[in-house]
């Protein structure tokens, strides 16, 4: 029953994004239908289940309310045409290399999991998703006694395994394992559908590639912890950022605010992660006051849901326990040099790739330095980095147990930003000479 829901909303998304977005790339515009889709229904589930509303009714309004939307569609068009623009334009050779990449990339997703995913995939997501399940007694997962297992994380991956366990009325370790995939297909296939919108072909392939053939994914996103769906959400708001159009911008706006606005509502660190993109996002378009306004009415669902979440159910982090101790870490620069020392050996020893990428994109195009999405990355691993100053767990065992985590959040964007940036200074020199020779 779940599956035909969800397929219902993805449908039902894919029309609306269709509709209001100038995005062109039926790719990008499934992807985007399926991550709206899991976030709205993450959202209603959990409301309906803090009000004691019955599952029963919350199948019903999630089955009715998208039947109704695309009924009215297909009335008003007299037909749904889904256009394959930018997909026969595409040549068989390039089509096959694509489906080879995601062979590829499914053989490996499949050979390294592990049934119920690593300890933070079986001991907080899918264990806070048994609670969430159950029902009758979901509230004693926010109880001192659970406290090992960081009752205050938000809900969203859980909710997802969650309703569709209730749906299926069993536990079922494929629900986590098949959802990790979904999600791991979709950043994978955002990537190289942004590329394919801008007619960036050469370098949107490679990068597809890359990601779908090396260990630079691999074996993070089999590990069903919330890290990946957090890194999708950073990128895909990043995406739409790039495809923000001049004319009628209002519903991209809308989204990327949403979209930003709920990687809240996947890890504690996507809250960092929309405090700063918003605030320099405010910054950039301080001009366009309307912009700002339509970027934080997008945003407004997700917030209040987490902030309720937050203030009325989810008990306080143990991040922000011994607060007394906060003047003397800040002032202790060994603890600096500690996580500098741990965080290098980490990014030389795994991170060579971006690395390199790094240090050419500082001679294809420097000003990508400079750029909105460079600087909330950055800023974002600077809050990370004074997290780790402050935290009241022993330093060496939180570095340990988390950077890698961390280091996976933004690595596809920065790899994709990064290479997105060089294909927009080739394309542009590419042009200049075109007009030059004309």
């Amino acid at each position: 029953m779940m599956v035909f829901i969800l397929l219902l909303g993805i449908i039902a998304s894919y029309l609306l994004m269709d509709k209001k977005t100038a995005i062109k790339n039926i790719v990008l515009k499934g992807v985007l239908a399926f991550l709206f889709t899991i976030a709205m229904l993450s959202f209603v589930f959990v409301v309906f289940l803090f009000l004691r509303i019955n599952f029963t009714l919350f199948e019903a309004v999630f089955t009715l309310v998208p039947l109704a939307y695309i009924i009215s569609e297909i009335k008003k068009a007299k037909k749904i045409a889904f256009t394959t623009a930018h997909i026969s334009n595409v040549s068989t050779p390039l089509l096959v290399v694509i489906l080879a990449g995601l062979s590829v990339f499914s053989y490996r997703f499949f050979n390294l999991s592990v049934r119920w995913g690593d300890w933070d995939a079986w001991a907080i997501w899918s264990q806070h998703a048994k609670f969430l399940a159950d029902g009758a007694y979901f509230q004693n997962l926010f109880t001192e006694d659970l406290a090992w297992t960081h009752p205050d994380y938000p809900l969203l991956v859980s909710s997802i395994i969650a309703v569709f366990w209730k749906s299926l009325g069993v536990y079922s370790a494929y629900v986590p394992a098949v959802f990790a995939y979904l999600i791991a297909v979709s950043l994978v296939l955002t990537i190289l559908a942004s590329f394919f919108e801008k007619k960036f072909f050469v370098l949107g392939v490679s990068l597809f590639l890359i990601m779908s053939g090396t260990s630079v994914l691999f074996p993070f996103v089999t590990t069903q912890q919330a890290d990946t769906i957090l890194g999708t959400f950073i990128l895909i708001t990043i995406v739409l950022l790039n495809h923000l159009p001049n004319d009628k911008p209002v519903f991209h706006l809308l989204l990327i605010g949403f979209f930003a606005a709920t990687c809240g509502w996947i890890k504690n660190e996507g809250l960092a992660f929309f405090a700063l993109f918003a605030f320099c996002f405010s910054i950039k378009y301080f001009r366009e006051k309307n912009w700002i306004k339509y970027f934080f009415a997008g945003a407004a669902l997700p917030l209040l849901v987490v902030l309720v979440f937050k203030f009325t159910c989810a008990p306080s982090s143990d991040l922000v326990n011994g607060h007394n101790e906060y003047a003397t870490k800040i002032f202790d620069f060994s603890r600096y040099k500690t996580i500098y020392d741990f965080a290098s050996n980490y990014i030389v020893e795994n991170c060579k790739f971006l690395m390199y990428t790094i240090v050419v994109m500082l001679v294809i195009n420097y000003r990508y330095y400079t750029s909105l999405t460079f600087v909330v990355i950055f800023g974002l691993l600077t809050v990370y980095f004074f997290t780790y100053v402050l935290t009241p767990n022993d330093l060496t065992w939180h570095l340990t147990t988390s950077l890698y985590r961390l280091i996976h959040q933004v690595f596809p964007v920065l790899l994709y930003s990064l290479f997105f940036s060089a294909s927009e200074k080739w394309s542009v020199k590419r042009l200049i000479s075109f007009k030059l020779k004309r």
